[in-house]
């Protein structure tokens, strides 16, 4: 019965630290909750601003921009990850352009301004085609598949630079950049407090629900060790919890 006791003893000290915390919590929350007020109404005021409209079309144009460049490196990465294997063959004179094609084709990209890497594909097709690479059949079939796409490797780099170049004009000929950046940082905070909001109501929730558990617990303890103690000693005793 005492280590009963003892027990039920530690539970309530540890529902006692989860209130504490949800206390603790809650206020955080009430200040993030007024500072996303603040952003809201900084924000409000922005898209009253006539610049307002612009800055937006510009931020949507660039994000659209910064997407397709996404994808086309993702391409640009799958593609060359195909070709894995022949790295592997070691057969090449420049092994490392290819290696580099498949680990960063950011930098392959923009490093290889004459494109010899179509060269190194154009011989590779022509090893596979005339049988001297040694490939498992799936692999050759695989590795064939990407080669007869050599082409595209040329308007991927071609894209590349052309998307690069209308991100930095359209960063260089607007004429509100101040207001833009004021625009973004706003937007950025109103996003990181509405996160922050919702992942502190998410962790109060969790908290509320680890107390209502451990406050069952208690109670049910409780009727427990004064059903012993009814056995045991032949007394009715009342265990007394402050919740």
């Amino acid at each position: 019965i005492v280590q009963k006791l003892e027990r039920l003893e530690k539970v309530q000290l540890r529902w006692g630290e989860f209130n504490t915390l949800v206390a603790h919590k809650t206020n955080q929350l009430q200040i993030i909750e007024e500072s996303k007020r603040e952003k809201e109404a900084d924000y409000l005021s922005l898209k009253n601003d006539n610049r307002f409209q612009e800055v937006q079309q510009t931020i949507w144009r660039r994000n659209g921009l910064e997407l397709q460049l996404k994808e086309l490196l993702s391409q640009v990465s799958a593609f060359f990850v195909t070709l894995r294997p022949l790295i592997n063959l070691n057969f090449l004179e420049n092994n490392t352009l290819l290696e580099l094609y498949v680990s960063n084709p950011v930098t392959a990209l923009t490093s290889d301004e004459s494109l010899s890497v179509i060269h190194l594909l154009e011989h590779s097709k022509a090893a596979l085609v005339s049988g001297q690479l040694e490939l498992e059949a799936n692999e050759a079939e695989v590795i064939f598949g990407g080669l007869n796409s050599i082409e595209q490797v040329s308007q991927w780099h071609n894209t590349y630079f052309s998307l690069k170049r209308a991100l930095s004009d359209l960063q260089q000929h607007f004429v509100y950049r101040d207001f833009l950046i004021k625009v973004q940082d706003v937007q950025y905070r109103l996003e990181h407090f509405t996160r922050k909001l919702e992942q502190s109501e998410v962790d109060i929730s969790c908290l509320n629900t680890k107390i209502a558990n451990l406050k069952e617990k208690m109670i049910r303890d409780k009727i427990h060790i004064q059903s012993l103690i009814k056995i045991g000693l032949d007394k009715s005793v009342e265990i007394v919890i402050n919740f």
